[in-house]
């Protein structure tokens, strides 16, 4: 998980995946920079714009969460892991 500064509005923050050179954005639409909602793209000239601050692996347990919070974000992420999946074998 990369955060970003917007190298021309230092204002504008963004939190995305990256994974190798493949950036994994599923909420690029906030801009409207961006004519795409989600992004999955090797080198992604959009997100160029951002200077990366700060980089970490996520937190997949979801422990920190209350429980109702817990079980709909995991049901999320493996829907989300699912059809990258799904994505990734048809490439």
């Amino acid at each position: 998980m990369v955060h970003g500064e917007n190298r021309y509005k230092k204002t504008i923050r963004h939190t995305w995946l990256k994974i190798g050179e493949i950036d994994i954005d599923i909420t690029a639409d906030q801009f409207t920079s961006s004519d795409r909602t989600v992004f999955v793209a090797a080198d992604s000239a959009w997100h160029k714009r951002f200077i990366i601050f700060k980089s970490e692996i996520p937190n997949t347990k979801f422990d920190h969460f209350h429980e109702e919070q817990k079980l709909q974000l995991l049901a999320d992420y493996k829907k989300v892991i699912a059809n990258m999946q799904k994505s990734w074998d048809g490439v």
